[in-house]
């Protein structure tokens, strides 16, 4: 690997780029599952029916909260440290 920064710390500087840097890989790995779990939902429900629907289709919702709940923690973090950075400047 060249030119890579292979000891990037999470606590050295400022904390919001590295939790985006940490969270995009998760949040894109997460929606390629999800278009998985789509695209087997299609193929198993056209060509073979809808009881068998029940049991392959029946886990996406989890993975669309689990999606949602991380989008919504990164959002509740960063605006926490923008009021705390208006909070300290003042």
């Amino acid at each position: 690997m060249r030119g890579a920064d292979l000891n990037n710390r999470m606590t050295d500087g400022p904390i919001a780029p590295q939790i985006v840097r940490f969270a995009v890989p998760l949040f894109i790995g997460n929606l390629f599952q999800q278009l998985y779990n789509t695209a087997d939902a299609l193929i198993v429900g056209n060509l073979i029916g809808g009881y068998i629907l029940d049991a392959v289709g029946g886990r996406s919702f989890y993975l669309i909260a689990a999606g949602l709940y991380m989008i919504s923690i990164i959002v509740f973090l960063l605006s926490s440290m923008k009021k705390k950075a208006v909070a300290a400047a003042a």
